[in-house]
């Protein structure tokens, strides 16, 4: 973990709106040994708050990994492995819960009073701002008085030619996604969040019915943007993080993964590197 004094400091505003945190991530992770440091570091350096992460891990790997976060403050691990092996562990279906949705909904009903805004996001995903070098000066250009949740556009990146996993960062080894966005993610006001009792999905939040507030779509979203490492290599895909135990991991599904993930060139994350491979001691 980077020293302090390399870092600015928390900002405030979360403070000033009688909340802990202004902007904090809220993340489901397995087998992320081998990435979690690189994904902290680097959104701490773009301005992320705290993590909220609920570690579905039966090992003791991620939990050591994390300790020195949890230490500075930055991190609040929950585990999260005692669904491993039951009926909760398989894919979401719209009329059930599995054990994602119902980390989810431990989140909404334990600590959204404690965050400004809260973004439902994945180990492998990375929050880029296309402009500058933070995260948090866009997020502060909406109004979170009249604003009920922000979606932000995502775009799948592909395995870049790689078949097995390439030393150096994620962030410098995959460079091609697909052309136009294919998903989004919603980053949802604190103040407006309800229990999410109901809700089931990954993508999106539920909101109280008594307080009103708009949904901002990801057209209307420009200067923010989700990348997703989709699959990464052959290698990595086939055993990268498993929300359940059905999913398939064969190079038929990799090729599958891949289709139009890897069509053009983007390099945008490169000027964050740098800085990262400081934090990280490279």
């Amino acid at each position: 973990m980077g020293a302090p004094d390399e870092r600015e400091k928390p900002d405030e505003r979360g403070k000033m709106s009688g909340r802990d945190w202004f902007l904090t991530f809220v993340t489901r992770i397995q087998g992320e040994d081998l990435y979690i440091r690189e994904w902290l570091e680097y959104h701490l350096l773009v301005g992320v708050e705290h993590f909220f992460l609920y570690d579905m891990d039966r090992g003791q790997g991620q939990a050591a990994i994390l300790e020195p976060y949890e230490d500075a403050g930055v991190v609040t691990r929950i585990p999260w492995s005692h669904y491993e092996g039951t009926r909760l562990d398989r894919k979401r279906a719209w009329f059930r819960h599995n054990k994602s949705s119902l980390a989810h909904r431990h989140f909404a009903r334990n600590f959204r009073h404690r965050v400004c805004w809260a973004l439902k996001i994945d180990g492998d995903e990375f929050l880029y701002p296309l402009e500058g070098d933070d995260v948090v000066g866009p997020v502060r250009a909406f109004d979170r008085s009249r604003i009920r949740g922000i979606c932000m556009p995502r775009f799948n990146f592909g395995d870049s030619g790689h078949e097995s996993r390439p030393s150096g960062l994620v962030i410098e080894n995959y460079q091609r996604r697909e052309a136009t966005r294919s998903s989004q993610k919603e980053m949802a006001n604190g103040e407006k969040l309800s229990g999410n009792h109901f809700r089931r999905g990954a993508h999106r939040w539920s909101h109280s019915l008594h307080k009103r507030g708009m949904l901002v779509s990801p057209d209307q979203v420009e200067t923010l943007r989700i990348n997703h490492y989709f699959s990464k290599s052959f290698e990595e895909f086939q055993t990268r993080q498993n929300d359940n135990y059905l999913r398939r991991k064969t190079r038929e599904q990799f090729e599958l993964r891949n289709r139009g993930r890897n069509d053009v060139d983007d390099d945008g994350m490169l000027r964050f590197a740098p800085a990262v491979r400081r934090s990280l001691g490279l």
